[in-house]
């Protein structure tokens, strides 16, 4: 082997390395991100969940455990809204399930 030819390898040797440590922190900033955006909706979609679980309790006084079970189980920040928006119009807490099951056959 030449002298070139090992200062080639070693050149090549070093981009591979480098690059591999630029793609692995690429990487996990990217990963970073991603969970921090995951985080951030997912506490969205809990406070609207709590939001429109506490509409509903004060305005017909108690929200039994399936209805609930059906808010927990929305997980469209979207859907969750339009049916905040309609709780003081609602005449049972049934209209505002329908209201998601509705929009959720749309959407």
């Amino acid at each position: 082997m030449t002298i070139a030819e090992k200062l080639r390898a070693e050149g090549k040797a070093e981009g591979k390395a480098e690059g591999k440590a630029e793609g692995k922190a690429e990487g996990k900033a990217e990963g970073q991100a991603e969970g921090k955006e995951q985080g951030r909706l997912e506490g969205q979609i809990l406070a609207k969940q709590q939001d429109l679980t506490n509409l509903l309790d004060k305005r017909f006084e108690a929200v039994d455990e399936a209805s609930r079970g059906k808010i927990s189980n929305c997980k469209e920040i979207g859907r969750l809204e339009k049916a905040i928006v309609h709780v003081l119009d609602a005449e049972s807490v049934d209209q505002i399930l329908e209201i998601l099951e509705i929009l959720d056959i749309r959407e």
